[in-house]
């Protein structure tokens, strides 16, 4: 009977520590929870054609300056979900160029880069992705956006003349384009010289798929390879691509197992099939660094002469001049 007792007190105390360790993470999640507010961000999907939100969780300010800087931030970093790709065009940059940000309910964003050079589909989906982003933060309701310092409306005449800011109601956030409509992207590939002893670029237009992102289009078209005869591609045609996205300027590109094996050879042989790809990738403005992947991982051992644990940054010194 007195083991019975002591068995129920045991139990009752068990239940009683895991009832406050559950009560402490209650807690913790609550205040957390309070801490952050969510947000609504757009960008395309290419499945249904629309811009489409994607809710992300900020820290909660009553600072206007901070709030807007933080959605920009999350906007920045891409979709998370795989279904969704970026709206504005890798060769398309933006800045938020009011004093006072979000002053009078209006914010000014200036798109910086090769605009015009985007497709009519791209540029709808790049403006109708921008000015829903930032018209989703309670206190905007006008984005007035301009290119490279020209008004919108002026330049291209897309929304009528006289509309000085754009919003919700006078903007596109379903195009008619087809899932796979091609546009044109000035892209830089580096490929292999004559020799094999350095790295030469191939600056081209090449067609680009909606429903792909940039990055993995670029790699597809260096292991297609170069349509100079005077250069040799790098990768094997046979190598396989099974996922390629940019998080927070770190390109992750993820191949299939064998891509190591394929790798072999001399270290100078490695490298510059390495930097074949990091240059090309690194030409982007989205891009800072690459991490490869092998089947989904990153790789803890050294394969080969390098160390694909780490990230590889720009390396111009394998440019031939």
């Amino acid at each position: 009977m007195k083991v019975k007792k002591i068995f129920l007190a045991a139990f009752a105390a068990v239940f009683a520590a895991i009832a406050l360790i559950c009560l402490f993470a209650y807690i913790g999640s609550v205040k957390k929870s309070e801490n952050l507010m969510d947000i609504n961000l757009y960008f395309f999907n290419p499945s249904d054609n629309t811009i489409t939100a994607e809710k992300r969780s900020i820290p909660k300010t009553e600072d206007h300056n901070v709030l807007i800087s933080s959605v920009e931030k999350a906007y920045r970093e891409g979709p998370r979900n795989p279904s969704l790709t970026r709206a504005m065009p890798s060769s398309v940059d933006f800045e938020i160029t009011n004093n006072e940000k979000g002053i009078g309910n209006v914010i000014d964003i200036d798109l910086k880069g090769d605009f015009e050079g985007a497709g009519s589909s791209s540029k709808l989906v790049c403006i109708g992705s921008v000015v829903y982003t930032f018209s989703d933060i309670s206190f905007i309701d006008n984005v007035r956006l301009s290119v490279n310092g020209e008004n919108i409306a002026d330049a291209y005449n897309m929304y009528g003349k006289n509309t000085a800011s754009l919003n919700r109601e006078n903007v596109v956030s379903d195009p008619v384009i087809n899932p796979e409509k091609i546009d044109k992207e000035k892209v830089v590939l580096y490929f292999l010289n004559a020799e094999s002893t350095a790295l030469l670029p191939q600056e081209c237009s090449i067609e680009v798929k909606q429903s792909r992102s940039l990055e993995y289009q670029i790699v597809e078209q260096l292991i297609t390879g170069p349509s100079d005869d005077e250069m040799r591609a790098v990768l094997p045609a046979d190598t396989k691509i099974k996922d390629i996205k940019t998080e927070e300027g770190i390109c992750y590109v993820n191949f299939s197992g064998d891509f190591v094996s394929k790798l072999s050879g001399s270290a100078a042989q490695e490298k510059l099939t390495i930097y074949s790809i990091v240059n090309s990738l690194t030409e982007l403005n989205t891009v800072n660094k690459v991490q490869f992947l092998v089947d989904g991982e990153r790789m803890s051992e050294k394969k080969g002469h390098y160390d694909f644990s780490k990230t590889f940054e720009r390396d111009e010194t394998l440019i031939s001049k």
